[in-house]
């Protein structure tokens, strides 16, 4: 569902049934159903802010079309969307909510840090759209060679749909899928993060799950919460020792708070010597596709 949108059944619709095969069947099929001249997709995101019953009667649709490909090509901070959008944060904070109740954006909160707000796309073909359809639309509406297209935006594709899409998926399966065995707790907190080291260095995090203890007379505090888990997602990479070493970092850097948290790596394939390891390690995780699409 990472370059079709919204329900599956739509997105069979949208493309006449043919579904990839396999991986090998994929270049074909985004060729074919998705870049292709007369695809339906081509057009579906100006389509769906056109049949919004607020979008469809504003007179800023650019700046709907600005904010949402700010925060599908990588933009998630408020201040980052701004510099993106060159508006000021007050003119798109209505954008803004206009979209989260939409459900086109989802506002995310950091489970471990205070004043911390991010905004990701819902719907993995928003990230695809913005990223390869909107920026190539008028080469793609042509009736061209849309192979030599598609090896040209690979590189786009890989790092700004396949990689965050990805990282979102473990997101969500972390919320709604784990167990607690699994995530040392429950998952009251899911989210992104941020974690400095001595040097002013700071390890990005793809998952962090934190329990609800962060009271602290009448106020929830993140910085005080517990961390249960924290994980690396990586798309089209096999995972090895140094992305568990960078986990073993952020949960040192986060010192007695995170001293029993759970180090989770989703991926499609893993390295011999990290599978060995985590066989040994009841704190490390290894989450692949059939675990993450079936098991907990």
């Amino acid at each position: 569902n990472t370059v079709s949108c919204g329900v599956a059944a739509d997105a069979r619709d949208m493309v006449m049934g043919d579904l990839p095969a396999n991986a090998a069947d994929f270049d074909r099929w985004v060729c074919a159903r998705v870049l292709s001249p007369g695809s339906p997709l081509l057009r579906e995101i100006a389509l769906l802010l056109s049949e919004d019953p607020v979008t469809a009667k504003t007179r800023k649709l650019n700046l709907y079309h600005a904010t949402l490909g700010a925060v599908a090509q990588g933009c998630h901070s408020w201040s980052a969307i701004t510099r993106y959008v060159n508006t000021g944060g007050s003119s798109l904070q209505a954008i803004m909510e206009t979209l989260v109740a939409s459900e086109l954006v989802a506002r995310v909160h950091d489970p471990i840090r205070t004043n911390r707000t991010l905004y990701h796309p819902v719907d993995p073909f928003l990230r695809f759209h913005y990223a390869i359809i909107r920026r190539h639309q008028a080469f793609a509406r042509m009736d061209t060679d849309t192979g030599a297209l598609w090896q040209r935006v690979l590189p786009t594709f890989r790092s700004q749909v396949l990689g965050p899409s990805f990282e979102w998926m473990a997101r969500d399966w972390t919320t709604h899928r784990a167990s607690s065995a699994t995530l040392g707790g429950p998952a009251d907190h899911v989210g992104t993060s941020v974690v400095s080291r001595a040097g002013d260095t700071t390890i990005e995090l793809d998952v962090v799950v934190a329990a609800d203890d962060g009271g602290v007379d009448g106020a929830d505090l993140p910085e005080r919460r517990t961390v249960h888990a924290l994980g690396e997602a990586k798309a089209g990479e096999t995972l090895a020792l140094h992305h568990l070493a960078r986990l073993e970092a952020a949960r040192d850097a986060l010192g007695p708070r995170a001293a029993d948290a759970k180090l989770l790596l989703f991926g499609a394939t893993f390295d011999p010597a990290l599978a060995a390891l985590a066989k040994r390690r009841p704190d490390v995780e290894l989450v692949d596709l059939p675990r993450l699409y079936y098991g907990d």
